[in-house]
């Protein structure tokens, strides 16, 4: 499905990556198909809102909220 013009491109990516059993598996893993809770859906939505109002937080905060 790839366009030919694209295979070497895709083939230089493809010979990039490690012979990773764990970089395999993360590559090949399905998508998270489980349904947003609403819990969720409001962490997601605030989460939204604080980059979109202020930026979110710099990592030295994060860091500290974290307790590192």
């Amino acid at each position: 499905m790839l366009p030919e013009c694209e295979l070497e491109s895709a083939q230089r990516i493809l010979r990039a990556l490690p012979d990773d059993p764990v970089v395999r598996a993360l590559l090949t893993a399905p998508i998270d198909d489980e349904p947003v809770t609403d819990d969720e859906r409001e962490l997601l939505d605030k989460a939204r809102e604080s980059m979109r109002s202020d930026g979110g937080i710099s990592t030295a905060e994060l860091l500290q909220n974290l307790g590192l």
